[in-house]
């Protein structure tokens, strides 16, 4: 970070990952932040490991001193995970190759413009919005009887309102 100013004067840091192009010069009152309505999972993975495709997280430091070791808080992600559990009641093995989730009214997936700069992240607006989001997954297969979840990143909202579709 380049420090501007004299030594007395204090700053509010505002810390994002992952930094895409260059987003050093972006406003942190209006960053300009992706989500992909294309995204990837393995159902059979011990563990999910969201890529900097899928995230975005920030923390603020209010008030650091010049000459000060600043401590970077815990990260705060700005979207949210949305995970559909999957029972297979068939009879027999099924594979699933994909999974759609689409919005009657909102835009769950595209360009947000977010405000970190308060004591949570603010989406200002999606611009390049997508009401749709398919996720596409390796290792599908679910046995007889069995279940799996599936996760996919969705932009955060109140989708009280609104009526999804799951395919």
């Amino acid at each position: 970070a380049k420090w501007s100013g004299t030594a007395e004067d204090v700053h509010n840091l505002y810390i994002y990952y992952p930094r895409r192009g260059d987003e050093h010069s972006q406003d942190p009152a209006n960053l300009a932040i992706g989500l992909t309505s294309t995204q990837k999972y393995d159902l059979k993975a011990t563990s999910w490991s969201l890529s900097s495709d899928y995230m975005f997280a920030y923390a603020k430091v209010e008030e650091a001193a010049f000459g000060e070791v600043v401590t970077i808080p815990v990260l705060n992600h700005v979207f949210g995970i949305l995970r559909l559990h999957i029972t297979n009641n068939t009879g027999e093995e099924v594979v699933v190759g994909s999974v759609r989730i689409e919005a009657g009214q909102s835009n769950i997936a595209g360009t947000h413009h977010t405000d970190i700069t308060g004591e949570v992240a603010v989406v200002n607006n999606i611009s390049e919005g997508s009401k749709a989001i398919t996720t596409t997954i390796s290792n599908g297969s679910i046995g007889a009887g069995e279940s799996a979840d599936v996760c996919m990143v969705v932009s955060p909202g109140d989708y009280s309102a609104d009526t999804f579709t799951v395919t």
